[in-house]
């Protein structure tokens, strides 16, 4: 097999001249499709176009448009792909833009609305201290600051159960952080909700230092009890408030003292947690050396910052009195005689000097007494005659008595004598007996 355009020897089947390149017959014929079948139009109509090739000026070699057909082929695939790989571009460059623009957007309104705004009117000087946000004291550093602070609105007793920041603003020229927040706290008896607003201060090491808390809308400010008034409540209340009042009971004038209430006890309660109201009525006992006094009072509570307080009282059951056991005393006509004798009386009356003894008294009445110190003191009115001669003396008296928690009852006041006259001197009614 011999190449048509250098005439080297090629082997048998090459398609190409290994010293010119040239296309051998074998590669042309491989590539060029056979002719098809057709009717007799088809026919004419090829014959029409083989004598339309026969006089048309001599074309380019097979080879060479074979090539110039792979080329524009190849050329077609590059432009569709480039078209199709700028289609894929052209939404990541929009992807890209918009999350620029997302952040871009965030990053002012957290600048400039949120911590990077000015405290109490400052203007912000970019070229001041930059101050980042992200070091801002926490919700979490608030709580645990707002806990240990005897400054805080919390009592000791209180634990702080929810904080929520409404507000924080940074002034970057001041080096401040202010957070307006609502704190929630409960202790045993109530739950408390408060405004307050905290500032805090960049020191020299440009770290957070709380400043300031200070409270706000006390208007706001809320108590809600979780429990009704406990019995302590009550009976602290009772005394607080009866200490150094005065009762009539039983006609006995009672001065309350801080250990004459000896017993509170709680029988009915109307509690209002929501409006923070309580009615509640108590067993009161009052008691002395002698006598024992027990009725019923109404108690109104109301709940505030400072817990149930006794807001009025009235008597709910009338109190009534009765002496103890071995407080009983009955003053006898023997009795008073007795101790008018022991006493040892001596009277005056217009030139007449009377010695009292047993013999000269007579008609000896006792027509009542009155208490006084819840019980504990007696006195006794009564009056007696006395014959001397031929006159008749009529004498009205008291007697005073008093308890003694050893002894009982005796004869006389403390430190005072045991009778007295009714007036500076004795109350004497004078007749002629016949």
């Amino acid at each position: 097999m011999i190449c048509d355009k250098c005439g080297t020897e090629l082997a048998e089947g090459a398609m190409f001249c290994k010293a010119c390149g040239k296309m051998t017959d074998v590669l042309v014929k491989a590539l060029t499709p056979e002719p098809e079948k057709t009717s007799d139009n088809a026919a004419t109509q090829q014959a029409a176009e083989h004598n339309a090739q026969q006089d048309a000026p001599p074309s380019e070699p097979p080879e060479f448009a074979l090539l110039d057909e792979e080329i524009s082929e190849f050329s077609e695939i590059e432009s569709s792909s480039d078209r199709r790989r700028k289609r894929k571009q052209i939404p990541i460059i929009y992807k890209i833009a918009a999350i620029a623009f997302i952040i871009a957007t965030s990053v002012y309104f957290v600048f400039f609305f949120g911590a990077g705004g000015t405290l109490g009117g400052d203007s912000v000087d970019n070229n001041n201290i930059v101050i980042d946000l992200k070091q801002t004291p926490s919700k979490i550093r608030i709580l645990k600051e707002l806990s240990e602070d005897e400054r805080s609105l919390i009592p000791q007793a209180q634990s702080i159960d929810t904080l929520e920041v409404t507000k924080a603003s940074t002034s970057r020229r001041a080096g401040t952080h202010r957070a307006d927040i609502i704190i929630t706290s409960y202790d045993d008896s109530a739950s408390y909700i408060r405004y307050a607003v905290i500032i805090y201060e960049r020191n020299a090491e440009r770290e957070w230092i709380l400043s300031e808390i200070v409270a706000d809308k006390p208007s706001m400010w809320s108590v809600t009890p979780l429990a009704k008034t406990s019995e302590l409540t009550v009976d602290s209340a009772v005394r607080e408030t009866l200490l150094e009042q005065r009762f009539s009971i039983d006609d006995y004038y009672w001065h309350i003292k801080s250990d004459t209430i000896a017993h509170v006890a709680i029988v009915s309660q109307i509690t209002d947690l929501e409006n923070g109201k309580d009615m509640v009525i108590a067993n009161v006992v009052f008691g002395s050396e002698v006598l024992t006094s027990h009725g019923q009072l109404e108690l109104n509570f109301e709940f505030g910052e400072e817990g149930w307080l006794l807001s009025g009282y009235n008597i709910f059951t009338p109190f009534i009195s009765e002496y103890m056991p071995n407080a009983e005393f009955e003053l006898t006509n023997e009795v008073l005689l007795d101790d008018l004798m022991r006493a040892d009386i001596e009277m005056w009356h217009e030139n007449h000097y009377i010695f009292v003894s047993r013999e000269l008294i007579s008609n000896l009445t006792i027509n009542g007494y009155s208490s006084s110190n819840m019980g504990v003191n007696r006195v006794y009115t009564f009056t007696f005659n006395i014959e001397s001669g031929d006159i008749l003396f009529a004498v009205n008296a008291e007697a005073f008595y008093r308890f003694d928690s050893l002894i009982g009852w005796i004869p006389g006041r403390e430190g005072a004598g045991r009778f007295t006259t009714l007036g500076d001197e004795f109350d004497f009614e004078t007749r002629i007996i016949n």
